[in-house]
């Protein structure tokens, strides 16, 4: 959402910046040969980091979908759910506290049996989490058959996922 007026915001930049450099001769005159002045800045206009667009709920959903409790290789899905819930909190622009909300917006809907049962899957995935994040992960990971964009997760990621489970009533 933030990405669209972000962009018209840099294209009027530039756009400004290209009309402030036009000489006042004709649009097709050569520009001058002469290098410029030393006294001249210049301005350097970074983009913006790019983020991950993907909604929380589709990642929520596929935890749901994806993550079975007590079944064979249920542990190698868990890796895959709980790295690719951190990746998400690590590419997310929203904050702790929108996590939560859109975390309890996803569940909301949901009777109490689907709720408990999705605790149930969020519970292994947050002890394969805290595996991934105490130990070296990255062996775990490619056992799990998982390409991570952001492993090793910072202390923010760590703390939007927190959020995830204090949504769901888990460690709180």
């Amino acid at each position: 959402m933030k990405k669209i007026p972000l962009m018209l915001l840099l294209a009027a930049m530039l756009l400004s910046l290209c009309a402030c450099g036009e000489t006042a001769g004709s649009p097709s005159s050569p520009a001058p040969e002469t290098p410029a002045p030393a006294e001249e800045s210049t301005i350097i206009i970074e983009a913006p980091a790019e983020e991950d667009t993907t909604p929380l709920s589709q990642v929520l959903d596929s935890i749901n979908e994806n993550t079975q409790v007590g079944t064979a290789g249920s542990s190698l899905r868990a890796v895959q759910s709980a790295a690719m819930l951190m990746d998400w909190c690590a590419q997310t622009g929203l904050d702790a506290e929108q996590v939560r909300a859109a975390a309890v917006e996803w569940l909301s809907p949901m009777g109490n049996d689907a709720q408990a049962e999705f605790a149930m899957k969020l519970e292994l995935v947050d002890t394969m989490c805290l595996e991934l994040i105490h130990k070296d992960g990255s062996s775990l990971l490619q056992d799990a058959g998982y390409e991570s964009s952001a492993y090793p997760w910072d202390d923010a990621a760590y703390e939007k996922y927190t959020a995830v489970l204090e949504a769901v009533g888990i460690g709180q």
